[in-house]
């Protein structure tokens, strides 16, 4: 079994030296990997979608399975990838735990105006009592995700532990999960959004969700929300989102992801008042590599084995 390997996607060479214990061929995809390593049509699996944004899929005639590493597959042939019989798996999941971790350190920044006491502690001023913002609590406040995958839960969970009312908006109803206290369906979007203090957006890009946050969603959202985007950035009106900041509708508006990427100079994005700009940074930890080494490993492990991939998509 012939597996090639993305040279752009963190992994070690320690990947290999596993996969050929387990009795495979990998090799990674730098420049030339076709005459030291095998022919475009004899590689079995690929892994990391990088591959095959640089070389045509269908020069792998004998690939069978696609290993990717990102959670999002907006940017992957999921359709033609299909078509041919190929299994595909993504990364959903790995770095699910980080993510939420950075929407509640946003959340605790808008409501304890952490970065309004940053900067008078800059100026050496002392202020107490008549802040800016005001500080307030989470407890007794209600949340909205939108999307409950595997980031959604996580976030939710999170949410339960200082005490927020969690409402799902979701494609279907959720079932039996502790920490989700109300649900609507994406058709009901604007009535969450109107009751909801805290709106979180981790709903996967795709042809249905695209501008899923459209001008009329944005201003359906409670005056004075948080409003936080970790998905995709074309899942929003940013036009729209630029316009009622400018009318101080949100406390604070963070955002890791952008319908362009890197976030052009001239947006005006960069210089708007209680505008959080983090560049796609959100699933960032000390060990991430690892983890996604370490998954790419046990799924490949378990269809070198003859097994079933998890996250099939």
């Amino acid at each position: 079994m012939n597996i090639l390997i993305s040279n752009e996607e963190g992994l070690s060479s320690n990947i290999v030296k596993a996969l050929s214990e387990l009795g495979a061929n990998a090799s990674f995809s730098y420049d030339g990997w076709e005459d030291s390593f095998c022919k475009a049509s004899e590689v079995d699996v690929i892994l990391g979608n990088k591959v095959i944004e640089h070389w045509p899929l269908d020069i792998f005639s004998n690939l069978k399975f696609i290993q990717v590493l990102n959670a999002g597959m907006d940017n992957v042939p999921v359709k033609e990838i299909k078509e041919r019989g190929i299994l595909i798996s993504n990364g959903r999941g790995i770095l699910s735990a980080y993510i939420a971790e950075w929407i509640m350190a946003q959340i605790l920044n808008s409501t304890k105006c952490i970065d309004y006491f940053k900067e008078k502690q800059r100026e050496h001023v002392w202020i107490r009592g008549n802040v800016e913002a005001p500080v307030i609590s989470l407890q007794g406040k209600k949340a909205c995700i939108v999307g409950m995958g595997d980031i959604g839960k996580e976030t939710a969970k999170r949410l339960h532990a200082f005490e927020v009312n969690v409402i799902a908006v979701n494609r279907s109803q959720i079932k039996d999960n502790p920490f989700v206290d109300e649900c609507f369906l994406l058709k009901d979007r604007r009535v969450a959004f109107s009751k909801s203090d805290v709106i979180i957006v981790t709903m996967p890009l795709t042809e249905d969700t695209e501008n899923l946050l459209d001008r009329d969603s944005l201003e359906a959202i409670k005056d004075g929300a948080i409003f936080i985007n970790v998905s995709r950035g074309a899942l929003v009106d940013e036009k729209a989102l630029i316009d009622l900041i400018k009318q101080n509708k949100f406390r604070t508006v963070a955002l890791d992801v952008f319908r362009v990427e890197p976030l052009p100079n001239n947006s005006e994005l960069w210089d708007l008042k209680n505008v959080i700009i983090s560049p796609h940074e959100a699933p960032l930890a000390e060990n991430i590599d690892i983890k996604r080494e370490n998954y790419a490993l046990q799924n490949l492990t378990r269809y070198v084995k003859g097994e079933m991939p998890i996250n099939l998509f």
